[in-house]
């Protein structure tokens, strides 16, 4: 029985080798739906392999196998939770968007509008990541009106 890791390489070896035949990674993705992933990073290696997959299908088949085993991703993200493992690597932008994982960026005003009215239960602000206060004064007076008139002539208005 392969390991995890030699899983994982073969997946990411595999998924670029068009002239590997559709069957050895068909094999492989049945073996990964029922591994056990340890480690964040075995879980973003996965994932990413499953994009490219599912992007680069090699045929029907297998795209409806990588779409299972995506949506498996968001239970071993939840067991990688539980587990009081590592998962801060989950948060990196570079591959957020893992279910169960999070998504932090700086996102357009028209942006924010739309998650906020299609997920408003999973949408929250990092006010600590947030440093520049001063950049409110052209944003705030959207949500506060009375604040328009400071707002153009102070510079640090006390939001």
């Amino acid at each position: 029985m392969a390991t995890t890791e030699q899983l994982l390489n073969k997946l990411e070896a595999g998924k670029r080798a068009f002239d590997l035949p559709q069957a050895s990674l068909t094999a492989t993705l049945t073996q990964l739906e029922k591994a056990k992933l340890d480690s964040a990073d075995d879980l973003v290696r996965l994932h990413e392999a499953l994009l490219f997959l599912r992007a680069y299908p090699r045929g029907p088949r297998m795209l409806k196998q990588v779409e299972k085993v995506i949506k498996r991703c968001e239970s071993l993200a939840e067991r990688l939770f539980d587990d009081e493992v590592d998962t801060s690597l989950l948060n990196d932008p570079e591959v957020s968007g893992i279910a169960g994982g999070s998504v932090t960026s700086n996102f357009s005003y028209a942006i924010v509008c739309w998650l906020v009215a299609k997920y408003p239960a999973q949408v929250s602000i990092d006010w600590d990541w947030f440093e520049e206060e001063d950049r409110f004064g052209a944003t705030m007076p959207r949500f506060m009106p009375l604040l328009e008139d400071d707002a153009m002539v102070e510079a640090h208005v006390p939001f």
